[in-house]
């Protein structure tokens, strides 16, 4: 009798549990500090650049090349290691740029210079293996 009342209890909490994970499962949440603008971007070592630069009068800036630049590579390779770098110039706006070096193959990121914000010029390196690809990143 009272086994068959721990039955019970656990396939209600059991129940309970799924019913729980399935209610509050978001798949397409983000995290705020993860969020992104209407502008964002970057450059893929041997692919080239990527994303939605601010293109038109109405955006938050012009298209004149005075007033937004992103401009990013590969400095002091050597045979075992190398920089990547970006800097982002945006006129009056608060931004920044990032450097991930990821795994040619997996492209699980292996160093990551986090994201270094600016008002109007930002800045960022990482120096890893010579054999990483080279991911840099921009948005506000």
């Amino acid at each position: 009798m009272i086994s068959v009342a721990k039955k019970s209890i656990k396939g209600l909490f059991l129940f309970g549990v799924v019913s729980l994970g399935i209610f509050t499962y978001q798949p397409n949440s983000v995290v705020a500090s993860e969020a992104t603008s209407e502008f964002s971007g970057g450059w893929i070592e041997g692919e080239g650049e990527f994303g939605n630069k601010p293109t038109n009068a109405n955006s938050l800036v012009s298209a004149r090349s005075k007033d937004f630049y992103h401009k990013s590579g590969n400095k002091n390779v050597t045979t075992r290691q190398k920089t990547g770098w970006a800097e982002t110039y945006w006129r009056n706006v608060y931004h920044y740029s990032r450097v991930q070096l990821k795994a040619p193959i997996l492209k699980d990121v292996r160093v990551d210079s986090g994201r270094k914000y600016g008002q109007a010029y930002s800045y960022a390196e990482a120096t890893g293996v010579r054999d990483l690809v080279t991911y840099t990143y921009w948005g506000s």
